[in-house]
C-alpha cells in the first residue's frame, strides 16, 4: 500500500475508537498530525457538536455519523494530494504525457 492508502486505512480504523487515531503514532508514521491533514474536516465535525474538544476523535454521538466522517475526511485528504502534485510535492505522482504512451 502506498502512504495514501495507508493514511485512510488508519482514519478509518482509528476512528472507530472513542479515543481515534493515536496521535503519536500517526505523525510518527506518517510525518504529519491528523489535524494538519484533515483539519478543516474535524474543525466542521467539531462546530456540529460531533468531536471530542479536547482530541481528534469523534464523540458518541459523532460515532454514529461515521462513514460520513470518513467520506468528508478521505474527499480532503485527495484535495491535499491533488494540490501537492500540482505544486510538485516531493511524494508527487506524475503520468507521463499520452503523447509517450505512443511512441
Amino acid at each position: 500500500l502506498d502512504a495514501s492508502a495507508l493514511i485512510k486505512e488508519t482514519i478509518l480504523m482509528g476512528f472507530r475508537y472513542l479515543k481515534g487515531p493515536d496521535p503519536v503514532l500517526f505523525r510518527r508514521r506518517f510525518g504529519s498530525g491528523l489535524e494538519g491533514l484533515i483539519g478543516r474536516t474535524a474543525a466542521r465535525w467539531r462546530d456540529l457538536g460531533l468531536m471530542r474538544p479536547d482530541r481528534t476523535a469523534l464523540n458518541k454521538q459523532g460515532l454514529l455519523f461515521l462513514n460520513r466522517f470518513t467520506a468528508e475526511a478521505f474527499e480532503e485528504l485527495e484535495g491535499e494530494e491533488a494540490r501537492a502534485v500540482m505544486r510538485g510535492g516531493v511524494n508527487s505522482r506524475r503520468e507521463p504525457p499520452s503523447s509517450a504512451l505512443l511512441d
